[in-house]
């Protein structure tokens, strides 16, 4: 939904993430556009859609979905997800946000 920038210029999507743990760019490097636009970002979300935020490292224990968001996209994902991957394409090769452990 939105996009946290830090100090150091590090961002990511989350508020809450004061490790940064969930880096999706820099902006001292990037432009905006480019981060939210971009890969890393794109295979977060389709991590998220596809429902694996709990092999997601610093997403697997968050409590925000429940406590701060009223919007809940769970019956929309297979929509989202599909139109994500036609505009900005799948991906290739497994996805970096995905913890195997």
């Amino acid at each position: 939904m939105y996009l946290q920038f830090n100090w150091d210029g590090t961002t990511g999507p989350c508020t809450l993430d004061w490790a940064k743990k969930v880096v999706v760019g820099n902006v001292k490097h990037e432009a905006v556009s480019d981060i939210w636009k971009g890969e890393r970002l794109r295979h977060l979300q389709v991590a998220q859609l596809q429902g694996h935020r709990d092999k997601i490292d610093f997403c697997n224990d968050c409590s925000a979905p429940m406590v701060c968001c009223k919007d809940d996209l769970d019956d929309h994902a297979e929509t989202i997800l599909e139109r994500i991957t036609n505009l900005r394409g799948s991906g290739d090769g497994p996805n970096p946000w995905i913890n195997s452990k």
